[in-house]
């Protein structure tokens, strides 16, 4: 690797520049996990329950810095759907975002490096139930974990400042709430705020990011809503023909796209027409292709962001897995995206590889510029601790195709 200058001046967020370490304490069923040298691209490998999906939820915490929102919506209740939020769903959600082995207080943080920046960025949060709640928190928690009256705020100031400070960065909340159901402590680096979350105002919290970051649900690529807005903000930006074209170099050719309306005023499902003029809606499609749909067009899209992909070779037929992993590496490389992608399959790993690294391939990786990493994760049954080993692209290509050996 080349040498680089560091930055010695606070950069501005949110940050530009990719991850290049993460240090997880007391995050889900991480006590303490360390991971140096991240790339471009990193495939995160290991068992059920070794913490591959914990490790792209912590790194999108991070990332989320004072964005709120997205730490509510995308990281406490993204495992699950749920049609409507009650208060003692959200509070059992946000104990169980913390290690309470490791930290029965309910406190977590995460530290990162990124490229080219001598500064390292701490992220911590801490979180108090309100007293009512005390119930959803398991009995052998209740006396190492603190709850709170929070009756004195409903008498305070109805617009809540995030912890009260005048930075017009943070946003304002409404406090003409059913509940305060707790708080959470939020610092990254020297920016300390309590924020009282309440309900139904949950999701207007929304502050400055560390760094801009993308994680999808695990079916945003069914609903119709998320299909037609990515759609939209392609066309704007004069994308939609390099969407088609880059759809057409992974799946069976496409015509076009385009929305079907119902009326004048009513906009209908998106349509793809097929090269022999057959249209049906998206609807239609199974979810290989609508997988495919989503994940191209949110990484054409989005240009210096995070992008975490969990199970990323869900519903890819093999034969169209090195054409994506082609795809998904040329764009990152084009909009500096940085991806965490996580995998069980050694069929995809082999075919991710064989399209990054053997002989005719597009990229021309050397040992000194290969983005890729291949980290793999594993648990100590005994101690609940996690190991890692992180390997170059090139030297996991190396073990796979002329070793034969297993790096799951």
């Amino acid at each position: 690797m080349g040498e680089h200058k560091l930055k010695e001046n606070k950069p501005t967020l949110p940050i530009k520049e990719d991850y290049e370490s993460i240090e997880i304490n007391g995050f889900r069923g991480i006590k303490h996990l360390k991971i140096d040298n991240l790339g471009k691209v990193n495939l995160i490998l290991g068992k059920n329950d070794s913490g591959k999906t914990s490790l792209l939820e912590a790194i999108s915490t991070h990332a989320a810095g004072h964005h709120l929102a997205f730490f509510l919506n995308h990281i406490v209740n993204g495992r699950e759907l749920v049609s409507g939020l009650f208060p003692e769903y959200v509070v059992d959600q946000l104990v169980n975002i913390f290690n309470v082995e490791c930290e029965p207080s309910l406190r977590l943080n995460i530290i990162a490096k990124f490229v080219n920046i001598s500064q390292k960025y701490e992220h911590a949060l801490n979180f108090k139930a309100a007293n009512q709640f005390s119930n959803v928190i398991p009995r052998y928690l209740r006396e190492s974990t603190s709850t709170q009256d929070f009756s004195f705020v409903k008498d305070k100031n109805p617009m809540l400042h995030l912890g009260g400070q005048n930075d017009p960065q943070f946003a304002m909340i409404n406090a003409t709430m059913n509940q305060v159901i707790g708080l959470l402590q939020v610092q990254s680096n020297s920016i300390k705020n309590d924020v009282y979350l309440t309900m139904p105002s949950i999701n207007m919290l929304q502050g400055q990011a560390i760094k801009h970051s993308y994680k999808p649900f695990y079916f945003s690529h069914l609903n119709a809503y998320n299909d037609g807005r990515i759609f939209d903000d392609l066309k704007r930006e004069d994308l939609y023909q390099a969407l088609l074209d880059n759809l057409n170099s992974v799946f069976d050719p496409i015509k076009s796209i385009d929305y079907f309306r119902y009326d004048h005023n009513v906009q209908g499902n998106l349509y793809i027409t097929k090269q022999n003029n057959t249209r049906l809606p998206i609807s239609s499609f199974g979810d290989g292709f609508r997988k495919l749909l989503f994940i191209t067009a949110q990484l054409m899209f989005y240009k210096n962001v995070l992008i975490c992909v969990d199970e990323v070779d869900i519903n890819f037929h093999h034969s169209l897995q090195k054409k994506f992993s082609t795809l998904l590496s040329r764009i990152s490389q084009t909009n500096n995206n940085q991806i965490f992608l996580t995998t069980h399959s050694v069929e995809f790993i082999d075919n991710f590889l064989s399209a990054l690294y053997d002989d005719g391939n597009e990229f021309g990786f050397t040992e000194a510029n290969d983005p890729v990493r291949v980290i793999t994760l594993q648990r100590d049954e005994k101690t609940g601790q996690v190991s890692v080993w992180n390997r170059t692209g090139a030297d996991a290509h190396y073990i796979r195709s002329q070793l034969a050996m297993e790096i799951r």
